[in-house]
């Protein structure tokens, strides 16, 4: 299509010609009209059937340009997806959501946009114009160098302005960038804004942000008013060209027919090089933003597959944490030669002050994290010796803050395992005590959360939240400080269901009330060196240590500094 797109714009200057000359040639002639348009009518025809032809071709090339553009948008944002979740949770920690959005987005539409106008505008034009420089060469010589010297002054400027606005270019994404992050946080956190009464303060910081990018666009109109000097320039010189050829037509050294030729075929020189001024800053405008895009892509996740690893299989559960040395990045260590091994099915309890590393062991045993030094093993396999995916699906998780989508009751259940019935969906929901309330919703399990479960309570998202982990029936689990935002009716019908599903499983619990963890096979009390002491409850209270002295004072009316250090209040 390309190539008859071409074809069609360098035949049709001679078929004018020949019919212009003709016409000149037969004025004045005692001819009958229609015979003396027989000559001429074989190359009308043919140059109706070009016109003709050039349209269905241009229709087709639209809707194949149409069709590569959704695709390869769609391959790009899958690809970006793809490379996303397989990075590491640091990565996440560093950038906001918002931005992540923002980079993508713009960077699969600019790469988009440099494709579209590389094959539909960029190449066809340039081709266009080198055939035709190249015509005009055989026809005049000296016409095709001045019109090549026409275009070091759109070189130079068109360099000097692509340069500074790339500067500019960079700022404006990045303030992009970061207001979309803020952006996406004000929506995700409307209560917030309006328990502030600070719907005004974020408008006017929107505002704000707008003001910043119009004094911005200011500085990008100044350059392109220095910028459109070139076209101004051009202009006259091709003025001086149009001259001299009227000059060689009235010198007769031109046909009128050569006239038209040369005529057309200087607008098909001129035509690309005016076009090429914001093909060039679309397309530097566009690998701009595919920047940020690209440099999403290089990003490398820090835990990585090895290649011989293989898909865990957990048989009986027992957990070990063999002389382990760990710092997170740029702080002090938190764990130096830690030991630690839980027994299939046991149940361990972590109590201890805030930057022990109490959810630490927990991010270290579902590799969001690799120690420095050490091993974590599972039933005697190191856990870098397995598939990251296989581990985690042997690992089920209740945090202190559930994780719902927008979506259904029951997309969110069957999120933890999508080929169960809905039979073993309402059997988990009962063994979790949510049943009870979700039956009661307008829509019972079709009923749609609202973001991030924002439609029900804290207890009952924990809920939920247990009854996904029910349906997909870990071998292990970790509880991160389950209920400690519960009130008290709340965490007695949680901690009903945490205890259903603790059973025969090897469980982790992280807790900051001492009551929830009283039924624990063991409890492991840390502090700034390591394992301070660890026990049954009984055997803690007997020792008289420091968990002694946490549950005495939590059981009683006396609030101390200790309390407070241990996030126990």
């Amino acid at each position: 299509m390309l190539i008859f797109t071409l074809a069609q714009k360098q035949i049709s200057p001679w078929i004018y010609k020949i019919v212009t000359d003709s016409i000149v040639s037969n004025v004045g002639e005692n001819i009958d009209g229609i015979n003396s348009m027989k000559p001429v009518l074989p190359w009308l025809f043919g140059l109706l059937g070009l016109y003709i032809v050039g349209a269905v071709t241009s229709r087709i090339r639209e809707r194949s340009s149409n069709w590569l553009e959704i695709k390869m948008r769609a391959h790009l944002t899958r690809q970006a997806f793809a490379h996303l979740m397989n990075m590491h949770v640091n990565f996440f920690d560093e950038e906001t959501s918002g931005s992540v959005m923002s980079k993508l987005d713009r960077g699969v539409s600019r790469i988009v946009g440099i494709s579209y106008s590389l094959s539909n505008h960029f190449l066809p034009n340039v081709l266009s114009g080198i055939i035709s420089i190249t015509v005009i060469l055989f026809i005049r010589w000296e016409i095709a160098v001045f019109l090549l010297s026409t275009m070091i002054p759109y070189i130079v400027i068109n360099s000097w302005v692509l340069n500074k606005h790339k500067k500019l270019e960079k700022v404006i994404n990045k303030m992009y960038d970061e207001q979309y992050s803020h952006f996406y946080e004000v929506l995700s956190s409307m209560r917030l804004v309006k328990g502030f009464s600070k719907e005004d303060y974020e408008n006017d910081k929107l505002k704000e942000f707008f003001d910043e990018i119009s004094n911005i666009e200011v500085k990008f109109q100044r350059m392109w008013d220095i910028a459109s000097s070139k076209d101004i320039i051009l202009t006259i010189l091709n003025w001086c060209v149009y001259l001299y050829v009227i000059w060689l037509t009235f010198s007769g050294e031109l046909t009128i027919g050569m006239f038209f030729l040369l005529y057309q075929y200087i607008s098909l020189v001129q035509t690309p090089v005016f076009q090429l001024t914001w093909m060039f800053f679309d397309i530097k405008r566009s690998m701009n933003g595919a920047e940020d895009y690209l440099k999403l892509m290089d990003a490398k996740p820090t835990i990585v597959d090895r290649e011989d690893s293989t898909n865990l299989i957990v048989e009986k559960g027992e957990i070990e944490f063999k002389n382990v040395t760990f710092r997170y990045k740029e702080s002090k260590e938190i764990f130096k030669n830690f030991n630690l091994k839980i027994n299939p099915g046991e149940t361990v309890a972590f109590v201890g002050k805030s930057g022990v590393g109490k959810t630490t062991i927990a991010n270290l045993l579902t590799r969001m994290h690799d120690p420095q030094k050490g091993q974590i093993l599972i039933d005697g396999t190191d856990i870098r010796d397995v598939k990251q995916k296989s581990l985690r699906q042997q690992i089920g998780a209740v945090m202190q803050e559930s994780y719902l989508y927008g979506l259904t009751v029951k997309d969110n259940l069957y999120y933890g395992n999508e080929d169960l019935s809905e039979e073993k969906m309402i059997a988990a929901c009962k063994a979790a005590n949510a049943h009870e309330f979700i039956k009661d919703l307008p829509k019972r399990y079709d009923t749609k959360l609202g973001e991030r479960g924002v439609k029900l309570s804290g207890g009952q998202k924990q809920r939920v939240s247990i009854a996904r982990t029910i349906l997909k029936n870990p071998p292990i689990l970790i509880l991160d400080e389950a209920t400690s935002a519960l009130d008290s009716e709340s965490e007695a019908k949680v901690q009903e269901a945490i205890w259903r599903l603790i059973a025969d499983r090897t469980t982790m619990i992280i807790a900051h009330r001492l009551s929830t963890i009283q039924k624990a096979d063991r409890i492991v009390v840390l502090g700034a060196k390591g394992i301070m002491e660890q026990g049954s409850h009984e055997e803690l209270l007997k020792h008289k240590g420091t968990y002694a002295r946490l549950h005495e004072l939590q059981s009683g009316k006396t609030k101390e500094k200790l309390l407070e250090e241990y996030e126990l209040l």
